[in-house]
């Protein structure tokens, strides 16, 4: 139709893997000049034609998008490259502003580069939209390890030992949530060092290791506890 053949063509560049582009036209190439077209009933017709051929394919490319990003955010983490993670992490936001996997890799990295306040921000935003992401609540317990806030860490690491067995009964996914608890008892374990709750730290130390399905680290919280 009239008002949807110059972007149809562009979104079936999209599906073909083609960029799309504008170039930068110092003088013009040409002289295009139609008149005003009314909106019709026709416009209707092939926007409604449009959006059927055209809006889920979108999604699904958008999606791809999110996983590819995702995955290599969380590389950047691992490779300690944050502000790369951070720029893919808005990336994310920029095709879904409430990823909450976007968020808490924006809240880690942030985490990482010692920005705190950025960080607890983030780490906000996603338990808005999730109370129940974990990992929201660890890195916030990396938080107050940093500041040397011990007490509140050990509060928040109580409570999320607690929520993660309470999830784990309900029968939820237990690989979800099996990491995140060997990583809170293990920063449980060093928080009560650092304020000489030796035996506490003793206990929280091998709770880990008994999670623990990595022999090697096994041995490093053996070793902790002892």
């Amino acid at each position: 139709g009239w008002h949807f053949y110059d972007v149809s063509q562009s979104m079936e560049f999209i599906k073909n893997n083609y960029y799309v582009v504008v170039p930068n036209v110092d003088k013009s190439w040409v002289m295009h000049a139609c008149g005003d077209k009314e909106i019709d009933e026709n416009y209707y017709k092939y926007c409604e034609c449009f959006l059927k051929e055209y809006v889920d394919m979108n999604n699904k490319r958008n999606q791809a998008d999110i996983v590819y990003l995702t995955n290599l955010a969380a590389s950047c983490i691992a490779e300690k490259r944050f502000d790369d993670a951070i720029d893919n992490g808005v990336n994310i936001l920029n095709i879904d502003n409430n990823n909450v996997d976007a968020l808490y890799i924006l809240a880690s990295a942030y985490m990482h580069k010692d920005d705190f306040d950025k960080a607890i921000f983030y780490i906000e935003k996603v338990l808005a939209i999730d109370e129940l992401y974990v990992g929201a609540y660890i890195v916030l317990a990396y938080v107050y390890k940093k500041q040397l806030k011990i007490n509140e860490e050990i509060e928040l690491l109580k409570t999320v030992i607690s929520l993660i067995v309470a999830e784990q009964n309900n029968n939820k996914d237990d690989t979800l949530y099996h990491k995140s608890l060997v990583e809170a008892w293990s920063l449980l374990g060093s928080a009560y060092t650092l304020i000489n709750e030796t035996i506490k730290a003793v206990e929280a130390f091998i709770e880990c290791s008994l999670l623990e399905k990595n022999e090697q680290q096994k041995l490093v919280e053996y070793s902790n506890a002892l």
